[in-house]
């Protein structure tokens, strides 16, 4: 096996510089777990004043005021609208912003157990209602259910699966259990519940019923001698855990939305993707019991079984069954819809609006209550807001914007934070340095944080500020003592996915329950305030002190000269990662060469010990200049570890370094493009890296078509650039929708292409093209470095290409024919007048002979000229008639054609303009370009007036294929500004779409890179046209509305998405101004004597507004010689 694609993700990342809402701990008390006290650190001024202001009772109030109204997600404006209120009144810039995304509720269900002699069980499926606890006898209390189950009924006999993880299915079909047609039963814990439906639906089972089980309670049973809630500590029987089964591990969010923001009028994709089409329903433990003891005697004992955590704690067997006869029948209906969600916003301006940190909790609920999750953490964020209040109230200001959010749909998958983030992320990428989540920020008393590394240090530190419970010990003390030590990885289920996914830092906390404290009812009714308020955290100290940590944590960042990130750690944590990755190859009897990894992590450290250095040196010299630079590359050097194909089959998760565990949903995995491939033997798309220094390529081989066997079949060849003889073909195309996939056959194994892929190789290989260059397949796509390499070549690849082939998915092949007939019918018509040219010229020769010597300076060409103009004022109105007489079916054809999204991708400007031999091809139509060209200019008129955009776009690129095929390549601004509609996945193939046709372009952006920060490459792209121009008119043109000196060069005249602004509904102030951007531009810094010089010399008429003693005045402040 070759593992080397895998290896390369994550060296191409290191070179540059876990339920959802509860977490299932796993510290190990250590030698330092003994109780210990740690002097407490002293505070400065500005933090005592933000500890004083935090009051257990008013925290207690936020938490009532949540506690008690109906939170599910899409169902709580009102209480955004509180939210908002509170932070307006504590000095925010606050308001609630909504998306519209899919949801589903509950209508009804039933579940009934019918045992083989005819009786009957059936189940309550609701939970007590508690005279003491209000809330659970609420009217419209929530019905137990999971948000994205399917709606379905089911009848059979039922097996029990364990926790549901692949593992466990895999035992039972070694132990020869049938599961084919049955109802799965699976208790909870393990992997996220989502997943253990997925499961039992990949196993061809037809519902899913999943129970809380008591062996994961300890010692605080009922069966231990604890009396159960309302009573005492152990759990309630009746209670039932509701939560969503989304298929978390593949992506988060808007299932109908993947990857772009959820509006009323956004596109909306299946989202049978990422959920269940099995119906699926939780009950309680009193209800599982007699379902389990029907299977007891069946099938294979628990204990045979002998998988982890299989046995619990009821007085049942655990046997797998199917118990024969026996069955279940069940049903579950739900609505589904799209609706709003809303999440508050507030926003504190920092100073220096380039660095942003960022505070979130979600708002919703499973029902009424929530008091531990989530509104233990939305009760701590409105006290924070509170004492961040009291400094705002005496002029303060942090260094850095601080931006609060209380998300809404987290519940469901992570809806409200990963839409925000998906609308907002240029804007994130250029500015945020870490991400604070607060989830359940209080069901006990012990404090625990998962973070990345480079928060280890601050997040403990912290920790030493923070007094505990009342007590004599601090924060980090009862840390120690509870954990051991230990920072957790994040993975996912909480709103911190999105950001980490994005190579935004971040840091997950909360305080929880010991071994010996009361059990949290988690997603149940009885997690209600009565419950806190009586057993979680009677006095809500917790609340109290986990508001002081995350306040003070957030203080630090905000305010710290130099960004207090431990930039080195991630070196020391890789350390640990890559030994865990060692243990996981020694495990199995497969081999992996990950020497090239080891290089990595080696090259790594390096790099931060540069940083180190380079921090030193700023503290040393007080370097304000330096600092920022030091700040920006903490800031920005995690963005290097995400790679935006994703991970294989999951483009969500971007982050190479540690993602949610494929069957986890939850739990990290570490390496994951690697260990994952691995532990599955899964072979690599493309087995061999290509030469990063030759001008290497692959060759798609496609195997002539067999009539046992119509498969696609292919393989993969490696061939020099500049010896290829011209014997192969060029593919343009349209990717397409990712979740349309087909198959084929690639060096023996199946591979999943987009349908629009396999339709165009499908059609070459019809027509006998077996030699293939074809992007998706011979380019790496897991591979930012190589990606780079290649965008490089992208010109050359297409121009030595023998043709290339243009491929549209077309629609049935009535409308193909349509077009053809229409586009041959206008134009052979409007060829006509043309063959009256050579008689118009040499009719223009025998009258300019006839004139008289007054006239004879008139030239041929003018008469030409005259008559040409005629003839085209004749043809065009003909056409234009002719254009009024197009069929009905010629005319949906047209729009058809014009509709593709293939005419709108960045892509094909290049692959269509720089080789002569271009054939374009419409399902199985072939047109000529100058030709289909020349039928819509005769139908201009016609068709401006319905597709103007894409009219204008088409000519821009007959405009571009003109120059080049002439020879007269055009500047990258220029292709820039022609190709303003176009569209890509990713926000910089804009740019390097195009490098290929401009003559500037491999000067502009020397090595398109993948990794490194946007901001970078606008940067230097602005510097190197500054130093080509030798003037700054491009900043003056370009820079309005740009909160940097510097163009987006991205942009190019269309939205790259959003940031909060004046005019939007919330604000993060920039520079305002042009003579501000001037100023910032003038402190950019360049290093040689030119460039000073090329500083000086730019004067007033590039300057609007400016007087000349004021552009001197600021040449003098930064340092350069006035002019």
């Amino acid at each position: 096996m070759s593992w080397n694609i895998r290896i390369q993700l994550i060296f191409a990342a290191l070179i540059t510089l876990c339920p959802a809402c509860l977490h299932e701990h796993h510290f190990q008390a250590s030698g330092l777990a003994k109780r210990q006290s740690t002097p407490l650190s002293p505070l400065n001024p500005e933090e005592k004043i933000l500890v004083d202001s935090v009051s257990n009772v008013s925290i207690s109030e936020w938490s009532y005021y949540y506690t008690h109204g109906y939170h599910v997600a899409g169902k709580n404006m009102t209480m955004a609208e509180w939210t908002a209120d509170r932070w307006r009144e504590n000095g925010w810039n606050a308001s609630v912003v909504s998306y519209n995304v899919y949801l589903n509720y509950p209508v009804n269900k039933s579940l009934s157990l019918t045992y083989s002699n005819g009786s009957t069980f059936q189940p309550l499926l609701e939970e007590a209602v508690l005279d003491v606890d209000d809330t659970t006898s609420y009217p419209n209390r929530v019905p137990t259910f999971h948000g994205y189950s399917a709606s379905g009924s089911a009848e059979a006999e039922f097996v029990y699966v364990g926790r549901g993880q692949q593992d466990d299915f895999a035992r039972l079909k070694e132990l020869g259990v049938p599961l084919e047609g049955k109802i799965a039963i699976s208790r909870y814990g393990g992997p996220f519940r989502g997943l253990k439906v997925k499961n039992a639906q990949a196993n061809g089972m037809v519902g899913a019923i999943l129970f809380t089980d008591t062996g994961d309670d300890g010692d605080i049973t009922e069966a231990k001698g604890y009396a159960a809630y309302p009573e005492g500590p152990a759990r309630n029987p009746t209670a039932v855990q509701r939560g969503s089964v989304q298929y978390l591990s593949i992506y988060p969010g808007d299932p109908t939305t993947p990857g772009y923001p959820s509006r009323e009028d956004s596109p909306r994709a299946d989202p049978q993707t990422v959920m269940p089409k099995i119906p699926s329903i939780p009950i309680s433990y009193v209800d599982a019991i007699p379902i389990l003891a029907a299977l007891d005697g069946h099938g294979v004992d628990g204990e045979t079984v002998n998988r982890t955590r299989w046995v619990g704690a009821l007085n049942v067997s655990y046997s797998t069954g199917p118990a024969p006869g026996t069955t279940i029948n069940m049903r579950n209906l739900m609505e589904d819809t799209h609706t709003d969600i809303w999440d508050s916003i507030g926003v504190i301006n920092g100073t220096n609006p380039d660095e942003t940190i960022v505070i979130g909790n979600h708002r919703d609920a499973w029902i009424i209550g929530g008091a531990a999750d989530p509104n233990s953490g939305t009760a701590i964020i409105v006290e924070l807001s509170r004492a961040f209040g009291k400094l705002l109230a005496q002029g303060w200001r942090p260094k850095r914007n601080i931006v609060l959010c209380s998300w809404d749909a987290e519940e469901y998958g992570l809806v409200g934070s990963t839409e925000w983030v998906e609308e907002y992320i240029p804007w994130l990428t250029d500015t945020a340095v870490s991400y604070l989540n607060i989830d359940v920020g209080a069901s006990g008393s012990w404090p625990h944080i998962s973070a990345t590394p480079e928060l280890h240090g601050i997040s403990t530190d912290v920790m030493k500020k923070v007094p505990w419970m009342d007590t004599n010990r601090t924060m980090y003390d009862a840390w120690i003592e509870y954990t051991g030590g230990g920072i957790g990885v994040l993975g996912s289920g909480s709103d911190y996915t999105s950001f980490v996914h994005k190579g935004i830092g971040a840091i997950d906390m909360g305080a929880g329950g010991g071994s010996s404290d009361p059990i949290y009812h988690y997603h149940s009714n009885y997690d209600s305030y009565h419950w806190m308020s009586n057993f979680g955290d009677p006095e809500f100290l917790a609340h109290k002190y986990m508001t002081k940590y995350l306040t003070l944590l957030a203080y630090n960042l905000a305010t710290a000269e130099l960004l207090p990130l431990n930039v080195s750690n991630w070196a020391t944590q890789m350390e640990i990662y890559y030994g865990d990755l060692v243990e996981t190859i020694k495990s199995t009897s497969d081999t992996l060469d990950i020497s090239l990894l080891r290089s990595a992590l080696d090259e790594f450290s390096s790099k931060t010990r540069e940083i180190e250095a380079l921090e030193q040196q700023a503290i040393a010299n007080q370097d304000v200049a330096l600092t920022t630079l030091v700040n920006h590359k903490k800031r920005d050097f995690q963005r290097g570890f995400v790679s935006q194909g994703g991970l294989p089959d999951r483009e969500f998760y971007q982050n190479l370094i540690f993602a949610p565990g494929l069957d986890t949903g939850y739990a990290p995995t570490t390496f994951p493009g690697i260990t994952e491939s691995f532990l599955a033997g899964n072979l690599s798309v493309a087995a061999d890296p290509l030469s990063t220094t030759g001008n290497e390529i692959r060759i798609l081989v496609i195997e002539p078509p067999s009539p046992e066997d119509n498969r696609i079949q292919c393989r993969l060849e490696h061939a020099s650039l500049f010896n290829l003889d011209n014997d192969f073909v060029a593919l343009s195309y349209y990717w397409g929708d990712h979740n349309t996939l087909k198959r084929i056959l690639l060096s023996g194994d199946l591979i999943p292409i987009t349908f629009n892929l396999y339709k165009a190789l499908e059609e070459l290989r019809r027509r006998g093209f077996y030699r293939v260059w074809a992007d998706n397949l011979c380019i790496n796509q897991y591979d930012d470095e190589e990606r780079s390499q290649q965008v490089l070549r992208m010109g050359a690849i297409y121009r030595s290409a023998s043709m290339v082939f243009a491929h549209l998915r077309g629609p049935g092949i009535a409308w193909q024919q349509a077009l053809a007939e229409a586009v041959h019918r206008i134009t052979r018509r409007a060829d006509a007048p043309r063959r009256t040219e050579r008689q118009a010229r040499l009719q223009a020769k025998r009258d300019a002979r006839k004139k008289k010597r007054s006239t004879k300076n008139q030239s041929v060409d003018q008469e030409i000229q005259h008559r040409s103009m005629d003839r085209t004022e004749i043809s065009t109105s003909f056409a234009e008639r002719r254009a009024m007489e197009l069929s009905a079916a010629e005319e949906t054809a047209l729009f058809l054609f014009l509709d593709s999204p293939y005419w709108r991708r960045a892509w094909i400007i290049q692959e269509i303009s720089i080789n002569p031999r271009l054939t374009i091809v419409w399902g199985r139509q072939t047109f000529d370009l100058s030709q289909i060209l020349q039928a819509f200019s005769l139908l201009s008129n016609y068709i401006r007036g319905k597709r103007e955009k894409v009219w204008n776009h088409i000519q821009c690129l007959y405009k571009i294929r003109t120059s080049q095929l002439a020879l007269k390549p055009l500047s990258l601004v220029e292709a820039l500004g022609l190709c303003y509609l176009a569209k890509s996945q990713f926000i910089r193939d804009h740019v390097f779409a195009l490098l290929g046709l401009a003559h500037d372009g491999a000067y502009l952006v020397p090595f398109p890179s993948y990794t490194l920060p946007q901001e970078d490459i606008n940067r230097d792209m602005t510097i190197r046209l500054i130093r080509a121009t030798g003037n700054f008119d491009v900043v003056v043109s370009k820079g309005q509305g740009i909160d940097t000196w510097y163009p987006n060069w991205f942009d190019s005249r269309r939205s790259q998405g959003k940031r909060p602004t004046e005019s939007g509904t919330y604000t993060v102030k920039g520079m305002e101004t042009k003579f501000q951007a001037r100023k910032a531009l003038l402190r950019a810094r360049f290093h040689s004597d030119n460039e000073n010089a090329l500083l000086a010399s730019h004067r007033h008429h590039s300057i609007e507004n400016e007087t000349q003693e004021t552009w001197n005045t600021s040449l003098h402040t930064v340092g350069y010689p006035a002019t």
